[in-house]
């Protein structure tokens, strides 16, 4: 249902620690206690994992996408 609102176009940000995302990016080393920034296409797509939400907010100045918040 996400993906409906925009699949590619629309993101979302979301914590998550290292070791979940050596569950989902095989090709990568993250330090399992940390604690990351995952963002994601509407799709399910990784696009961007930081350690900062500067980073973050960097990133999304160059992208043509919309930012959806979670509560």
């Amino acid at each position: 249902e996400f993906a409906a609102l925009g699949g590619s176009a629309v993101a979302f940000v979301r914590p998550i620690t290292g070791k979940a995302l050596d569950a989902i990016i095989n090709d990568a080393d993250f330090e399992a206690d940390e604690v990351y920034q995952l963002v994601m296409s509407a799709d399910g797509t990784p696009l961007l994992v930081t350690d900062t939400e500067d980073a973050i907010a960097d990133w999304f100045g160059d992208m043509d996408l919309g930012l959806v918040s979670l509560h």
